[in-house]
């Protein structure tokens, strides 16, 4: 038991220490994904946007957040699914090519769990953001959700009958 411990513990230690998947290597540390860092005279942290005003980078962030999913979520041109059905991330204009990006093909084979995405558009757009902004326009975003179309659901079936041998 004790030698499957320690296998385990070195094993585990080596994949940690030896993957990078998602990593990039930090070249400087005035600059947070790619924005500069903005202090106040205390050395705390500011938000880049107005961060003379508290709070504006957060309300900033929510808006951009929930207007992204309201009208700027790329569509796959394949399943003509908004791409939060079929992945769980994808890459924006900013890293792929703006021309891929516009016809949904940047997206990420990782897996994904669309009931956990509907949950979380139900609270965040029309729990809590809805709410917030008073725009009732996001309860639209996941009525659709709820109604798939036929491209999503041929998507989503199996590509191999159990019956077939």
């Amino acid at each position: 038991m004790k030698k499957t411990t320690y296998l385990f513990y070195i094993l585990f230690w080596g994949f940690i220490s030896y993957t990078n998947a998602q990593t990039i290597k930090l070249t400087t540390s005035d600059s947070i994904c790619g924005y500069k860092k903005i202090l106040d005279n205390k050395g705390k942290l500011l938000g880049g946007y107005k961060p003379e005003i508290p709070g504006a980078s957060y309300v900033e962030t929510a808006k951009r957040a929930s207007e992204f999913k309201k009208s700027g979520t790329p569509v796959d041109s394949a399943t003509k699914a908004k791409l939060y059905y079929i992945s769980c991330c994808f890459q924006g204009p900013h890293m792929r090519d703006p021309k891929d990006y516009a016809k949904g093909k940047t997206w990420e084979n990782w897996m994904n769990n669309p009931a956990c995405v509907f949950a979380g558009m139900v609270q965040s757009l029309v729990l809590d953001y809805r709410v917030y902004s008073g725009d009732t326009s996001y309860t639209a975003i996941v009525r659709e959700m709820c109604v798939p179309s036929q491209s999503k659901i041929d998507y989503l079936k199996p590509k191999i009958s159990i019956n077939e041998t």
